[in-house]
């Protein structure tokens, strides 16, 4: 079990670890739907894989957050952070989704890919959750 945390390219690499922060802090949150309790307090207490990725531009992270919020209604829990609205205007930084299963992907060739956050919800949307 891992969980993908995608922020935006414009963020330093310092930025994205506190964004990143701020993703995990929500996706523990209470607000989140209650089937997914079990699933993050399993990923929280026993795996704690993380894996970083970029999430391309304002318009591609804002197009992986409706694809999370609406796969979190179905398939994996998702989580995002926005920066307060006096900082930075509401930004969307970074989207975080927890996939209760391994991705048959090599993770390696996304690290550099701008458009990865589509990639890898193009292999999770004909995938069942196992565990």
């Amino acid at each position: 079990m891992k969980l993908y945390i995608f922020t935006l390219d414009h963020l330093s690499t310092v930025q994205k670890g506190i964004q990143a922060a701020h993703a995990v802090a929500e996706l523990m949150n209470d607000d989140l739907h209650p089937k997914w309790d079990e699933i993050v307090l399993d990923w929280a207490t026993n795996h704690k894989t993380i894996i970083m990725l970029q999430g391309g531009n304002y318009t591609r992270l804002a197009e992986l957050h409706d694809n999370a919020l609406a796969a979190e209604q179905t398939v994996f829990p998702a989580a995002a952070f926005r920066e307060d609205i006096d900082t930075l205007g509401g930004l969307l930084t970074t989207v975080a989704v927890l996939c209760p299963f391994d991705l048959p992907i090599d993770i390696s060739k996304f690290a550099a890919m701008p458009l990865a956050s589509q990639e890898v919800f193009k292999m999770l949307s004909g995938k069942k959750v196992t565990q």
